[in-house]
């Protein structure tokens, strides 16, 4: 492409082997490039945003030399300082060798920044000089305090207001003023600086600091960033049999209401029959995973789990609902409690039901201990992936009632905190490391992780938990841990991949609810929605948030599920039913007046009576069960379906440690759509929702939601029904496949084959994307970014129409949308820019003339290496990818 358009007189241009980037500023470049267009050479897409600069805080525009916003702190610089940080605008999107000239010219490169900067720290006369001698550097924007301080209070701060848990990222270079300022106020305040996290020529440290100090750490040249450290906060069969359809059968998860319109005498699905076989058991026998299930560990992070795993005595205890009999093996196997100097008599117990009830929906066992069931048969503890093996790590515990430092202790050797990202770097130690730790020694470790808690005080702030979990999805040797002598610093395994599963969070402002929450923000994760559920039970006290009305539909969002960006950066990942979730009670008294037990009078006979008038705990047949809501408790339903598939993967086609990407995108590309279409005026509060298109068959009210893509229900409800098919049904590709800038690796390309022209075909791309930082905004913090393509083919190999990831609609707010990839789109294709998931769903109509589709990824830009965690500089652009299709295969 660099030889035709020097033929055409292009120039300035910058190209690599998959694109050129040409500034067009003036008529006559772009009419030179529309004529190569219109000729069939070249396609163009316009970067309108490659002269801005997304930061958390604002965006500045280049050309404008302006931000979007007020802020304060933006005129906040130090003129007296020689030396500051800055952010290189460039021309195109920096490589090895631009990133070699700004060492070479005394600069300290830190990262790339959307669209085309790159930050850098060193002397003001060196950056400017740098800036004005390259061809390719536009503009040069020196940082202001204020684009520094993440989440920090403004305005007047109470006297007497103590210092609080912050994270500051300084410059990692040896007699930088920060660094000692932060040793000389952490030594005043009887503690030590304690290493948060590490990379890019970067290094954070956790301090407790004073709002003042907080803002002066601002103003200093060599500090990258300031922020709050968040306080994490907690966030049955019938949801499994909601999610799972029927086994092998495509088309049955999320079934909707059999006939009318809204009322709940129409079940969508029916009871289970009287003595069985019941849905769940006949599921997992269909499925036959065998040992491959106990090979699976999850590792819980939550409130604790019942009565714990050790008493006194330092006799095992076992949940009752986590072995299948009296005598058979525990699947609890680990604790470790955060909260407790473990002294006390016991360890991880759950004095808040909050973990109990998310381990029993993740792997409980409707057993002989715990076998009661609701008068449709449907038990109150049967888990998604009963027989998987849980550790958990008790490391949220405050309750409403409880006083604020109620969980401010850590293990011996780092000091007191209440800091989130803290109490995780613990959790993936503990719960990953094969070395030998004070509670641990010789246990298999966790692979997978549920997450049902979010971070109110960080907000949507892309954060340090959201940087952390973007690593540990990668590496968990990113997580470290400062433990006291002789066990010293000790870090998760080395380059192991963790999945993580995490609540989007709740709110309660209807009938708009807030965007997603930090941890739930980062990239890497899969973040979980909540749905309504089929519940046809009423609820009392009078009051209560959630009552019938809330429990009739499951494809409807939950009023208080938080929800993805209005700028087309999905979240969350995916939805499942939440809504009054049953599980195992541990504690007989609950922090809300609506929180209520679960009272058996007899076979499939019950009522819910109120927590504080509950008989005790353990109480043989009485009170055992609770029903909870929130994206809490929809969180370990999608966890457990990540567990299933992995055990499947191992099984059926030998993989036994899937990649992350790859657990994602097999979830995404069999999502279900829980919408076809809308109905009514945007803006409608009462907009109907269908099952059919043009608003015929089954409609109900759905807070507009509209068809997958979509920022309620993301990529749609997590579904079991296009899992599990014969191997013959998908084509997976694992990470085999690495684009090397340097080295010019050509587009990955694969042709398959529909293999049941009947029905839709999806494919999924997903790439564990490197961490961003916390100046980064939220919703535009891609570091690599590719692109997936599908050629339809007819049976001479002639290209029928194209698709494109990501490709749904042109206009968000068409009711025309029907969760299908648009075929053909117009000349001017619009590529996402935004996220690390694409998908191609492809209709069975348009299968009917298809021989085979060719399957395309092509990487648009590199800013990183995709293994860069705790390297730095990272300066090789690489990024490898995981792709899944279902209803395609290898072989004609």
């Amino acid at each position: 492409m660099d030889a035709l358009l020097a033929a055409e007189a292009v120039t300035p241009r910058w190209c690599d082997v998959h694109r050129c980037v040409v500034p067009a500023d003036s008529e006559a470049i772009l009419s030179r490039l529309r004529s190569l267009e219109a000729r069939g050479l070249v396609r163009l897409e316009e970067l309108r945003d490659a002269r801005k600069l997304f930061f958390a805080n604002a965006v500045w525009d280049a050309d404008l030399r302006s931000f979007d916003r007020v802020f304060p702190g933006r005129t906040e610089l130090d003129p007296e300082n020689p030396n500051g940080l800055f952010c290189l605008v460039l021309k195109s999107y920096a490589g090895q060798a631009w990133i070699e000239e700004m060492e070479a010219a005394g600069l300290v490169p830190i990262d790339a920044l959307f669209d085309m900067g790159y930050l850098v720290y060193g002397g003001r006369t060196a950056a400017e000089a740098f800036a004005s001698g390259r061809p390719w550097v536009y503009r040069l924007l020196e940082l202001p305090a204020g684009l520094k301080r993440i989440g920090l209070p403004e305005g007047a701060i109470p006297p007497g207001t103590p210092p609080t848990a912050h994270v500051v990222a300084v410059v990692d270079k040896p007699g930088l003023p920060a660094k000692a300022r932060l040793e000389a106020i952490a030594t005043a305040r009887g503690t030590r600086l304690i290493e948060s996290y590490r990379a890019s020529n970067l290094v954070a440290y956790s301090v407790p600091l004073l709002t003042a100090e907080a803002r002066e750490m601002s103003r200093m040249a060599d500090v990258f960033s300031v922020s709050r450290a968040g306080e994490g906060e907690p966030a049955d069969e019938r949801s499994n049999r909601i999610v799972s359809g029927l086994y092998q059968q495509p088309g049955t998860s999320w079934p909707a209401v059999a006939s009318g319109s809204y009322p709940t005498q129409f079940p969508p699905f029916p009871d289970n029959p009287v003595g069985g076989p019941y849905h769940w058991d006949q599921y997992l026998a269909s499925l036959n995973l065998g040992t491959q299930l106990a090979n699976q560990v999850v590792g819980i992070l939550d409130t604790g789990i019942y009565d714990g795993l050790k008493t006194s005595s330092g006799a095992d205890t076992c949940p009752p609902f986590l072995r299948e009999t009296p005598t058979s093996e525990c699947r609890l196997f680990f604790t470790t409690d955060i909260t407790t100097s473990f002294t006390t008599h016991k360890e991880a117990n759950d004095n808040s039901n909050h973990g109990t009830v998310v381990a029993s929906l993740l792997a409980g066992y409707a057993s002989s201990e715990s076998p009661h069931r609701d008068a449709g048969r449907f038990s109150f503890a049967q888990g998604v992936a009963p027989g998987s093996r849980i550790a958990l790590s008790r490391m949220l515990a405050r309750c409403q009632s409880d006083p604020p430092n109620y969980y401010s202790y850590l293990p011996d050797g780092e000091p007191l905190t209440e800091e989130l990202t803290k109490s995780l770097r613990y959790s993936y130690v503990e719960l990953t490391s094969t070395a030998t730790l004070p509670e641990r020694s010789g246990n298999p470790a966790a692979r997978v992780f549920n997450l049902s808690l979010s971070d109110n005080d960080a907000g949507r702030d892309y954060d340090t938990s959201a940087i952390l979990l973007d690593q540990v999805t990668r590496r968990a040797d990113a997580a470290c841990f400062e433990f006291q002598t002789p066990y010293g610093r000790k870090c998760g395994a080395t380059m192991t991949a963790t999945t993580n599963v995490i609540a989007a969070g709740n709110c309660f402002d209807e009938p708009t609810c807030g965007v997603v929450l930090t941890p739930g923000v980062a990239k890497n994760v899969i973040t979980v929605g909540a749905t309504e559920t089929w519940s046809p039970f009423d609820c009392t006290p009078n009051g209560c948030y959630v009552d019938l009305g809330r429990n009739n539909v499951p494809r409807v969002v939950a009023a208080y599920s938080r929800i993805g960006y209005p700028y087309d950066r999905l979240k969350p990942d995916l939805v499942a039913p939440g809504q009054r979730a049953y599980g195992i009670r541990s504690q007989p008294t609950g922090p809300t007046p609506c929180d209520q037990c679960v009272l058996p009078l007899g076979p499939n006979e019950f009522d819910f009576v109120d927590l504080d008038s509950c008989p005790e705990v353990g109480a043989p047949g009485l009170g055992q069960y609770i029903w909870e809501s929130g994206t809490s408790f929809a969180t370990p339903i999608v966890t457990g379906v990540a567990t299933l598939s992995r055990a499947w993967l191992a099984r059926d086609f030998g993989r036994t440690d899937p990649s992350p990407a790859l657990v994602k995108a097999l979830l995404i590309a069999t999502a279900k759509n829980l919408v076809a279409s809308r109905t009514g005026l945007p803006g409608d509060p009462n907009r109907l929702c269908c099952d059919q298109p043009n608003g015929t068959g089954t409609c109900w009210p759905c807070r507009d939601m509209k068809p997958a893509p979509d920022q309620l229900q993301g990529w749609g409800g997590v579904a079991l029904d296009r899992l599990f098919l014969p191997t013959t049904n998908y084509y997976l590709l694992d990470q085999a496949y690495v684009f090397n800038d340097a080295m010019g690796t050509p587009p990955w390309v694969k042709v398959v084959y529909p293999n049941d022209r009947s029905r839709q075909l999806s494919v999924a791309l997903v790439w564990t994307d490197k961490f961003s930082h916390m100046l980064s905004g939220v919703w535009q913090n891609l570091m690599n970014d590719l692109d997936l393509s599908i050629e339809a083919l007819d049976v001479s190999g002639a290209t029928l129409w194209s698709y494109y990831g990501n490709r749904y609609y042109d206009d968000r707010e068409s009711p025309s949308r029907d969760g299908f990839s648009l075929t053909i789109p117009p000349a001017a294709v619009v590529y996402d820019r935004k996220n690390n998931v694409e998908r191609i769903d492809i209709r069975a109509s348009e299968l009917t003339n298809v021989a085979s589709l060719r399957i395309t990824v092509t990487p648009f830009v590199l800013r990183a290496g995709h293994l860069c965690i705790v390297e730095s500089p990272c300066r090789t652009g690489t990024q490898d990818f995981a792709l899944v299709v279902e209803n395609g295969r290898e072989n004609p």
